[in-house]
């Protein structure tokens, strides 16, 4: 709605993350063999999706094509995700490693709940009826970045595993 695409449109721009997570996934956990430092690896990622993340929410790209490789792009890095259930496994005993994996999962889709908090945040900026302003959608999805911040900062802390 703020970028001025029907519907539509915005379901296929939204569907390149999905395709970023399609491509991004098995390539991240391929090259996870090959390299040894796997916080790098999240780092890389999670700083790469703070950028993107803040282009789509703060640049007024109303270019298609390019708003479908921002999404691409923010779903390639952000699959960089998958290396926390391997890092799991490997941080905890084997006896316990199920246990570790299914609370690492927990913990990823906690992240769902926000979908109502961004929605009120949305809606708490409506203007004269006008539920979708972009201020209201730049501060909602503001939370966004400041998590990818966050795991940052928690991967800063973490342990490597080899």
């Amino acid at each position: 709605h703020i970028r001025k695409f029907s519907p539509e449109v915005a379901s296929n721009i939204s569907g390149m993350l999905f395709w970023g997570w399609i491509f991004g996934s098995p390539l991240v956990g391929y090259i996870a063999e090959y390299v040894p430092n796997k916080r790098l690896m999240l780092m890389v990622g999670s700083c790469a999706c703070v950028i993107i993340l803040g282009l789509i929410i703060y640049t007024p790209i109303t270019s298609l094509y390019g708003l479908m490789a921002a999404m691409f792009a923010l779903g390639l890095f952000s699959s960089t995700e998958i290396l926390v259930f391997d890092i799991a496994t490997h941080i905890s005993k084997k006896s316990h490693a199920g246990t570790a994996v299914a609370i690492t999962n927990m913990i990823v889709m906690l992240g769902g709940s926000l979908q109502s908090v961004i929605g009120l945040i949305i809606e708490s900026h409506s203007v004269e009826g006008q539920v979708f302003t972009e201020q209201g959608f730049q501060v909602a999805f503001m939370i966004m970045p400041v998590l990818c911040l966050l795991a940052i900062l928690t991967t800063l802390m973490m342990k490597e595993t080899r």
